[in-house]
């Protein structure tokens, strides 16, 4: 017995292809911004400022500052080595704007504080993850 809903292997519904489509456009426009050095060079140094700004209003500006420093690398494995890179900066700009948290005294504040540098490296790595879907 066949429905109407069956559908045959390799047909797609036309949502599916616009979002294909929108995909490939994103990426299209990343793959002009990863080819040239000072474009990309920009585009990093404009999603890490983003991304600072994102975290300092709600932690979840970790997994989007992540992805958007992600976006700018070549390749995923480039971009996971600038999500960590990015929560370690993340984590110096804690302790410079928290002059009275030193590293030190973060670190007495344990497990807790495992919880926040685990975080504000994870975080960064997670969001990068979006390099390699597009």
């Amino acid at each position: 017995m066949s429905t109407d809903s069956e559908e045959t292997p390799g047909s797609e519904t036309p949502e599916e292809a616009d979002r294909q489509t929108v995909i490939a456009r994103i990426d299209s426009g990343l793959d002009g911004v990863r080819a040239d050095d000072t474009r990309r060079r920009l585009a990093l140094v404009g999603a890490v400022v983003v991304g600072l700004g994102l975290v300092a209003v709600h932690w979840v500006g970790l997994f989007v500052a992540g992805g958007l420093v992600g976006l700018t690398r070549r390749t995923l494995g480039r971009a996971l080595l600038a999500g960590a890179g990015f929560g370690v900066l993340v984590l110096a700009v804690f302790f410079v704007v928290t002059p009275l948290v030193t590293p030190w005294n973060l670190l007495a504040l344990a497990p807790l504080s495992y919880v926040t540098i685990v975080l504000a490296v994870v975080g960064p790595v997670w969001g990068a993850l979006v390099r390699g879907a597009l």
